[in-house]
C-alpha cells in the first residue's frame, strides 16, 4: 500500500497516482505526520519530495535534517527526494534579495554540500532529478522493488585484475601478489611448470614461505574444489 499525505495536492502526487493506477498498485491518501510518501511495505519506505527550491529553504532554516531525524526514526528506508533544475532555485534567490551571481554560485555549492552531508553523515539517502516524471518514476519503481531482493554475483575486484590471466589465477591463492606471481612465471614459464615444482624450489622467490608455497601446490594440483 502506497500512502500518501493528505496535504500532497501537487503535481509530483497527480504523476505518482497516474502511476500507481496503471501498475495497479492500491494507494490512499491519509494525514501523514511524517514525509509525503509512504510505502507500507516490509521494510517501510519513505519519501520525502522536495523542489530544489524547498530544499534550499529548509536547509537555510535548518528544518531539513529535522525532518531526516523524524524520519529515520520512523521508518527503516528514507530518501530526500529532489526535482528541478539548478536553474529552477534562481526564484529563491529573488525571495531574499540575492540574485546576482556571488550568489547563484553560492547556490550550486549549498544543494552539493547538503546533499553530500545527507549521504554522508545520516542513513537517509538524497536523489536529485530534474523532472516530476523522474520523480514519480523513481517511488513507483520502488513500489515494484521493495520486495525483490538484489543479487550480487561476486567477482575479483578490479584492482586484483591484471592483463595477464595467468596471474590473476596465482594471485586467486592465498598469500600470493601480483609481484609474486609474476616472479614465479618469470622462473617458471607457465602454471603448468610452477604446479610441477616443490616447496623448496617455490620458496626461492622473495616473500613466499612454506606455507604459501604449500597452498599453491596444494591449489594447482587438487583435483577436488579449492575454497578461496
Amino acid at each position: 500500500m502506497l500512502m500518501i499525505d493528505k496535504r500532497e495536492k501537487s503535481n509530483l502526487a497527480e504523476l505518482i497516482i497516474k502511476r500507481a493506477k496503471l501498475m495497479h498498485i492500491p494507494y490512499d491518501y491519509v494525514w501523514l505526520e511524517i514525509g509525503d510518501y509512504v510505502l507500507q511495505t516490509e521494510p517501510s519506505v519513505c519519501f520525502e519530495a522536495k523542489s530544489i527550491q524547498d530544499f534550499l529553504g529548509s536547509v537555510r532554516n535548518n528544518r531539513l535534517f529535522n525532518q531526516i531525524d523524524n524520519m529515520q526514526d520512523a521508518y527503516d528506508i528514507n530518501t530526500v527526494l529532489i526535482h528541478g533544475h539548478i536553474e529552477d532555485a534562481v526564484g529563491y534567490l529573488d525571495l531574499i534579495d540575492s540574485n546576482n551571481i556571488r550568489w547563484k554560485n553560492k547556490l550550486k555549492g549549498m544543494v552539493c554540500g547538503a546533499i553530500a552531508s545527507i549521504n554522508i553523515h545520516t542513513n537517509t539517502r538524497c536523489l536529485w532529478v530534474p523532472s516530476l516524471d523522474e520523480a514519480a518514476h523513481i517511488v513507483m519503481a520502488s513500489c515494484s522493488q521493495v520486495k525483490k531482493p538484489l543479487i550480487i554475483k561476486k567477482q575479483l575486484p578490479k584492482k586484483t585484475r591484471s592483463d595477464d590471466v595467468r596471474v590473476d589465477v596465482l594471485v586467486g591463492i592465498d598469500g600470493v601478489s601480483a609481484k609474486k606471481a609474476r616472479e614465479l612465471l618469470s622462473a617458471h614459464g607457465s602454471i603448468d611448470e610452477v604446479a610441477s615444482c616443490t616447496i623448496e624450489e617455490i620458496i626461492k622467490i622473495k616473500g613466499i614461505g612454506k606455507v604459501t608455497a604449500g597452498n599453491i601446490i596444494k591449489t594447482l594440483t587438487s583435483e577436488k574444489k579449492v575454497k578461496i
